[in-house]
Order: structure tokens, then sequence, then C-alpha cells
């Protein structure tokens, strides 16, 4: 894998994805350095490498212009994000700008794969900086999704994913920025929402408003069947009521 990192910069360009700084210090570890993205890029530092990840890929071409969804500030998108590792037509990475040379990407990544070597799987939040190309100075710095779980460059479960106590939303209110995940279909893509105006009274619970709406509908349905079964049920027994009185007084007439 150390031919695999090195062919990355030599043949295709691409920088560290670790910190010069600490690597220079000797840490006791060596992987300490991986401050940036952990062991999800085979630019970082791991000892078992994944692939390159989005960011590289983009800056490479592996991932055509067609399969990237670009949002410019102000701007709103949606998109079924899939697997890195997957070959598809389909949407693989979403390039969030914030001006010329910052900003977010989003990719998925999955258990497939070079990527079945990944500490977790979900969808993956960075920032870009590009006047930090080079250096080890951290190009590209994955956001956690749970920064409390253990060290910094072990970043073992920094993925956005859904699912009972995961985190399905990714909120950067420096930037007005919302990345939410609205559901995952049965190929492991995940339906991603960005917007980059901040949170709106509709954003709130899009999901929770959409099904209040739905169940007061099968509500109302509801009622309105019963009202009509009730009413129905009523005009019967009226008219055998009536029927039935009929017969009593022509029984008692014949009787006389």
């Amino acid at each position: 894998m150390v031919y695999a990192h090195e062919f990355g910069h030599i043949a295709l360009g691409l920088p560290d994805l670790y910190s010069y700084q600490i690597a220079y210090k000797g840490p006791a570890d060596w992987r300490e350095a991986a401050v940036y993205v952990g062991p999800w890029d085979l630019m970082s530092r791991s000892n078992e490498r994944p692939q390159i990840g989005a960011w590289g890929k983009v800056h490479v071409g592996w991932i055509s212009p067609n399969r990237v969804l670009e949002i410019l500030p102000g701007q709103e998108g949606r998109a079924n994000l899939e697997p890195l590792e997957k070959s598809t037509s389909g949407t693989q990475a979403i390039l969030i700008y914030l001006n010329s040379s910052t900003y977010f990407i989003v990719e998925n990544r999955e258990p497939i794969g070079h990527d079945s070597v990944l500490p977790d799987e979900g969808v993956l939040v960075s920032y870009v900086d590009e006047s930090k190309y080079w250096h080890g100075n951290g190009p590209v710095v994955i956001q956690d999704a749970n920064p409390e779980n253990l060290s910094r460059w072990q970043l073992s479960h920094p993925t956005f994913k859904i699912g009972p106590g995961a985190k399905s939303e990714y909120v950067n209110q420096t930037y007005n920025l919302i990345v939410s995940l609205l559901g995952k279909t049965s190929d492991n893509s995940y339906i991603v929402d960005v917007s980059t105006q901040g949170r709106t009274k509709t954003q709130t619970q899009p999901f929770a408003t959409q099904y209040q709406v739905q169940l007061l509908l099968v509500v109302m349905a509801v009622v309105v069947v019963a009202a009509s079964i009730t009413i129905a049920n009523r005009k019967r027994k009226k008219r055998q009521g009536y029927g039935c009185a009929s017969l009593v007084r022509e029984g008692t007439r014949k009787l006389r």
C-alpha cells in the first residue's frame, strides 16, 4: 500500500493528507499525524489503506463532472448520493462552494471493495481549503459527526447516517450550511438534502410535517366513511321500523 500512496503523489499529483508538523515530531504511533482525515483516505496514514477519497477522485478526474452536484452560495440541492466505491453513472460527490478556494465536499463511504477496511460507514462531510494543498497543512479536514470518540487521528466514527443513535444532519452556523440525510435506499445510496440558507420553517421538520398532513387526510377519510356508514344504518333501521309497524297494524286489522 506504500506503493499505492506514492503513486498518488508521483502519477496523480495528490498531496499528503496528514500533518507534517506532527509527523516531524516523531510520535510514538506514526498514525498520530493523520489528524485531518484519519484512516479515510489513501493519501493519509493508516495500517490498512482505503481508496482515494472523493476530493482526490474529483481532482484527478476519476469522478467526472456529470457525477458531481455543485451548489453555490445561497443555493439548495438534493441528490441520491451513491457509494464512492460503486461503479455508477450516478452522483458520487456533492461540492458546496463557499468561495473560489474553499468548499465542503460530501461523499458516501460504504464497506465495498477497498473501502471494506474502513472503521465505519455512512456519509462524510469534509471542509476543503485549496490554498493548503501542499506541505501537510490539511487541505481536506473531515467534519467529525462524533468528536467525542477516541483521538482525532483515529476518526473511528465520523460519518453521518440514519438509524438509532446516529446523527443524520450536519449543521455549520458560520456558513448557514445544513446537510441532511433524508433516507437510505436499498442500494446503499443516501438521499442528501443541502441548504446554504440556514434552517427555514419548512426545513425544521420536513418529514414530520409531511407525515402529519398525510395522517390528517387519513383520519378525515376514516371519519367521513364512518359517518356515511352511521347515516346509512340509521336510514335502514328507520325503514325497517316503519315496515314492522305497518305489519303490526295490518295484522291487528285482520284479527278484528
